[in-house]
């Protein structure tokens, strides 16, 4: 569990009303996320091959709804889930395995020190330059036979940056230089020969008729294994809830390397 102070902070810049809406979403929209949720298992157990069967984790766990944990359990003797927050469903359902591990962290790192960095800016006006961001890793990897960063790379930036953005800290080119020192501190994260990652890399509003209205590209990095990427279509939002009038699909890849 985190200390209190820090989840303090987690709560403030809205990590927690974050993973709420994620279940809602998925409630209203099941039948068009099926596809997406099946695609993303069958990337996860097909890059198990070839790999050592010890020790594997899933960053981003989530709510395990694109996660194939009765297999995963079987296959590797330690099995560490690790998100900002394990729902209590979540912590239940996994209590039936011993071999599961939940580990509760913020992936970025770097979440504590966004906030003190607007604390300083409400209270002195002080903006810290972004030269002096310090990206951190908030996990060693290294240990793990097999390493899945599971729908993630584009939304770790999203809840700070949106934060940042409550504050008119910054300006939205050095926005963009945030979200690039996150993405590319999370790739270097991930150790070479033995990670799947799976992440949304365009997101398409569509009209009602479903016709294409804008492309946005949501990777801002380039992206290691690009020669192994399998894409697919996630119907995220159907019911117009997320941008009004407009339906919102993503564009989705998954990577070995």
């Amino acid at each position: 569990m985190y200390h209190r102070s820090k989840d303090k902070i987690l709560s403030k810049i809205g990590y927690y009303n974050d993973q709420k809406g994620i279940m809602n979403r998925y409630l209203r929209e099941i039948t068009n996320w099926g596809t997406h949720l099946e695609k993303t298992k069958k990337a996860i157990l097909s890059g198990v091959e070839g790999k050592q069967r010890n020790k594997m984790v899933i960053l981003g766990s989530g709510w395990l709804l694109d996660v194939p944990i009765e297999e995963l359990s079987s296959i590797f003797k330690e099995v560490w889930l690790i998100d900002v927050y394990h729902p209590p469903q979540v912590v239940k359902k996994t209590s039936h395995w011993t071999n599961i591990k939940l580990i509760q962290t913020e992936l970025t790192g770097m979440a504590e020190q966004i906030y003190n960095i607007t604390k300083v800016y409400r209270k002195s006006k002080f903006r810290t330059p972004v030269e002096e961001i310090v990206t951190r890793q908030a996990i060693d990897l290294t240990s793990y036979d097999y390493v899945v960063s599971c729908n993630i790379l584009d939304q770790l930036d999203t809840i700070l940056i949106d934060y940042l953005k409550e504050q008119t800290l910054y300006s939205a080119q050095e926005l963009e230089t945030i979200k690039r020192l996150i993405q590319q501190s999370h790739l270097d994260s991930l150790p070479k020969n033995k990670t799947t990652l799976i992440c949304d890399i365009e997101e398409w509003v569509m009209d009602a008729e479903e016709k294409l209205s804008e492309k946005r590209p949501l990777v801002h990095v380039p992206l290691p294994g690009i020669e192994t990427m399998n894409s697919w279509v996630w119907k995220f939002d159907t019911q117009m809830t997320y941008y009004p009038s407009f339906k919102t699909y993503f564009k989705v890849a998954s990577l070995n390397f």
